[in-house]
């Protein structure tokens, strides 16, 4: 019989590619995602199983952000002080993290419907 416009179609099976896994991965308080990729290089480089995805806060920096990241470098934040110097300013939750729970959720869904896999952790 022919099944699906083709007599070999209910027989023969493509194998599927695997699609690896995707790790969510955050930045610390005024930092980014492409810092973040350039410091977890090495756990990267021994994961090829996995797909590490490093997002942007969705907030800029509102002030400053670690004296060793260059100036010219752009940074983020998750939540924190406005202005709030860089010791201290993460400390007060109340100004950004629901933006920052919903930037995270939305990236999580967008990457699931992504074809190379869901997120994994």
């Amino acid at each position: 019989p022919v099944v699906g416009g083709h007599p070999a179609a209910g027989i023969i099976s493509l194998p599927r590619r695997r699609r690896r896994p995707k790790v969510l991965c955050f930045h610390g308080y005024r930092a980014s995602g492409p810092l973040l990729r350039l410091s977890l290089g090495p756990f990267v480089a021994v994961a090829p199983e996995l797909e590490f995805v490093f997002i942007d806060a969705p907030l800029r920096s509102s002030g400053p952000h670690d004296p060793r990241i260059p100036p010219e470098i752009d940074t983020y934040e998750w939540w924190g002080t406005p202005g709030g110097d860089y010791a201290t300013g993460w400390l007060d939750a109340s100004h950004g993290l629901g933006e920052s729970l919903a930037h995270i959720s939305s990236s999580g869904q967008g990457h699931e419907e992504d074809e190379g896999g869901p997120l994994a952790g």
